[in-house]
């Protein structure tokens, strides 16, 4: 790597003394040179690559890897183990009650929600936080999840609304009021729109919405050690992102802990069986044994309904059509990988073909 500015491109060098060779006996890697550029612009991107001014372009834009696809250029994409959500705060009324999570859940057409959010970087419809490409996706989970149903979910809505003890305080009879928060992105702010409005279409609620800053966000769902209990946030109904690349135990540990000595556990869903599964996660190196957990930990959430889950994130790589070996590289043993992780492209494998 060159000498590097704030601001300024990178550019990074070969290595000369690289101890691998490609299929065709060359030595590895195939480019000279890399140089990044920071577009913030994920149409000009696209652009740049389709005119050849750059070779190569990441991007994490349903809109644009679409744009990318319609201009005929090499895209090598991924839904992510990275799901948009509506996450409810488990410790505070209304939404402490599971019927009224349910409630909502049942209220919400997924489909019309991420169609009005595409230029967040939607993807495929979400039933739980892995892709069907992981190797921890679920079938039984995503049988788990329910669909649209306004029917139930205005029966929930009215055993909850007439309960005299209900959680909220209101007198029986008086619609829920829920506080929906998110963020001043254009595509997640339509998408917010579009979710009250289905929420109140039931009858039996009220949303007020709240557009606070990114870092405002954070700072309220995670909380701080004031809070009553610690950690337990500032929120009712948040937009937020779960998931990633990590491997599960790491992931749902914090996640799922005590509420207050886990301000990571932005739900506040704390029980014995998430516990217990979370253990076996930790405790087993057997791959069957650690599936089953995770998957009985997305059956749990399906039960509870901590959140209300979207779509995928997607990822690409893209570049022009003479690109070759794009999304493709060679492990040390010597086995073939196809794909990417995170718009992260492996770059040793790629070269640009004069033909």
């Amino acid at each position: 790597m060159e000498p590097w500015e704030l601001g300024q491109s990178i550019r990074l060098l070969a290595n000369d003394g690289y101890w691998r060779t490609g299929p065709d006996d060359k030595p590895l890697p195939y480019l000279d040179e890399l140089v990044f550029l920071e577009i913030r612009d994920e149409k000009e991107r696209i652009e740049l690559v389709q005119s050849q001014d750059a070779d190569f372009a990441q991007s994490r834009s349903t809109l644009a890897i679409s744009r990318a696809r319609d201009l005929e250029l090499t895209v090598v994409s991924r839904n992510e183990d990275n799901v948009g959500v509506v996450l409810f705060n488990t410790v505070q009324s209304p939404v402490d009650d599971v019927r009224v999570r349910t409630a909502l859940q049942l209220s919400t057409n997924q489909e019309t929600l991420i169609k009005a959010s595409l230029g967040a970087g939607a993807g495929e419809p979400a039933t739980q936080w892995f892709a069907p490409e992981s190797r921890w996706w679920s079938g039984l989970a995503a049988e788990a999840w329910p669909d649209l149903d306004e029917a139930a979910a205005e029966e929930l809505l009215v055993d909850y609304i007439n309960d005299k003890d209900r959680s909220d305080g209101r007198p029986p009879g008086s619609k829920i009021s829920i506080d929906l928060q998110c963020t001043d992105d254009i595509h997640l702010s339509s998408m917010i729109r579009e979710l009250s409005r289905q929420w109140e279409a039931t009858g039996f609620v009220e949303v007020e919405t709240e557009t606070v800053t990114r870092s405002g966000l954070i700072q309220r769902v995670l909380g701080s050690i004031t809070d009553r209990p610690g950690f337990s946030g500032d929120f009712v109904a948040t937009c937020w992102r779960v998931g990633g690349e990590s491997d599960p135990a790491m992931m749902f540990g914090p996640l799922f802990g005590p509420i207050r000595t886990s301000p990571l556990n932005v739900s506040n869903l704390h029980n014995e069986s998430l516990t217990g599964f979370v253990d076996l996660l930790h405790s087993s190196a057997n791959e069957t044994v650690r599936q089953t957990a995770v998957e009985q930990i997305m059956l749990t959430l399906a039960e509870h309904m901590p959140m209300i889950y979207l779509s995928h994130s997607q990822s690409a790589v893209i570049g022009h059509p003479n690109t070759e070996g794009l999304g493709y590289w060679q492990l040390p043993n010597g086995e073939d990988v196809y794909g990417q992780v995170s718009g992260v492209g492996r770059w040793s494998d790629v070269w640009i073909s004069d033909e």
